[in-house]
């Protein structure tokens, strides 16, 4: 186990983005203001991923 050298706690372990979070951050969202609001969740292969990654200019150096 490893802490956060930035806020000296405890990493939590990573979890699924599922169709709830989509959904929470949907409602988020329209709370404060935005409208016409649409969501998909995608599940991707690895070469899928890696590939989608290389259209995103910020990540082109990984």
């Amino acid at each position: 186990m490893h802490t956060n050298k930035f806020y000296n706690k405890k990493a939590e372990k990573p979890t699924e983005y599922t169709e709830d979070d989509a959904k929470q951050r949907a409602y988020l969202a329209e709370k404060y203001g935005f409208s016409d609001i649409s969501y998909r969740i995608r599940e991707l292969s690895a070469k899928e991923y890696v590939d989608l990654l290389g259209t995103y200019s910020d990540h082109n150096s990984l």
